[in-house]
């Protein structure tokens, strides 16, 4: 009561100091009015105002369990850009994808030909500190302590900007290796050819064990196909045909060559799985937001 009391005579004081300054929005009529009311406090509705605008219960010391759930917000934004940024980092050691690679930009100071991921790198470094930001937001929280003391308070003005601003830069580095984002198709189609005889014995286990054929049997013999054929694969081609043409396969083997010449198959549902998720939950949900006609996002590195 003190304090909402406390606060209307500061405006009062306020309109006053206005007034004398020569400032029109304020009357003699208005100031008066504001004495009149100064102890006139109608409690429900600043109740309800509270309620509205901030939390049930009120105090001069400042919530920071409010702001602990920030923390965790942008810790979990960082974590979700790390796993994005990593894979972006195997996938480009495959030579499966390649990050935007600027016209001046120097891969490695000693090896002038290399392209190395660096805005993905530099996305998992910042995306790390976030990561660990929220065991500095609980130790905050929990030496509160009674009313609290001002041994936070540096603390916390560090923690939240650095976060936000880590966020931002983390965030915009991630936007501009999405725009420049490219797909080495030709490795990739490389890297699968090399990779079908083993998936397709993944599936001749499958059918083996459909046709009645023990799967611990059909198991141990695959697994003594398949490490054969990867020893010979360091030196030779291995092909399909020369994979399964121990009489063991005769059930499976056209089912199996089949199905290896039509590599999308192995996918199943991926594709139409992606594209139900971007129509139905990506678009609507970035719908508000996206700006086809943006510029894309410049980096000075």
């Amino acid at each position: 009561m003190f304090k909402t009391i406390l606060w209307r005579q500061l405006w009062i004081w306020l309109a006053e100091a206005e007034h004398e300054l020569g400032l029109k929005q304020v009357t003699p009529e208005a100031i008066e009015q504001m004495k009149e009311q100064r102890d006139n406090i109608d409690w429900p509705k600043i109740r309800e105002e509270e309620r509205r605008l901030k939390h049930d219960v009120m105090a001069h010391n400042h919530a920071f369990g409010a702001d602990v759930q920030l923390i965790f917000a942008l810790a979990a934004i960082g974590a979700a850009v790390k796993k994005i940024c990593t894979d972006i980092r195997v996938l480009q050691a495959m030579g499966e994808l390649l990050e935007p690679f600027e016209k001046d930009q120097i891969g490695s100071s000693a090896m002038p030909y290399k392209k190395n991921p660096m805005k993905s790198e530099r996305c998992c470094s910042l995306a790390r500190k976030l990561i660990h930001s929220p065991q500095e937001a609980l130790n905050i929280l929990s030496d509160q302590g009674l009313e609290r003391t001002l041994d936070d308070s540096a603390n916390r003005r560090m923690l939240i900007p650095d976060s936000v601003l880590t966020t931002e830069a983390m965030l915009s580095t991630l936007q501009n290796i999405f725009e420049g984002l490219t797909v080495q198709t030709e490795n990739v189609a490389r890297i699968v050819r090399e990779e079908l005889p083993f998936l397709g014995l993944e599936k001749a286990m499958m059918w083996l064990t459909e046709e009645g054929v023990d799967r611990q049997k059909a198991h141990a013999v695959i697994r003594e196909t398949a490490l054969e054929a990867k020893k010979k694969q360091a030196t030779q081609v291995v092909h399909m045909e020369d994979i399964l043409k121990d009489p063991f396969f005769d059930s499976v083997r056209d089912r199996v060559m089949a199905l290896v010449d039509e590599p999308i198959r192995f996918t199943g549902r991926c594709e139409s799985q992606t594209m139900r998720f971007i129509n139905e939950e990506l678009r609507p949900a970035i719908g508000n937001h996206y700006d086809s006609g943006a510029t894309c996002m410049q980096l000075d590195v």
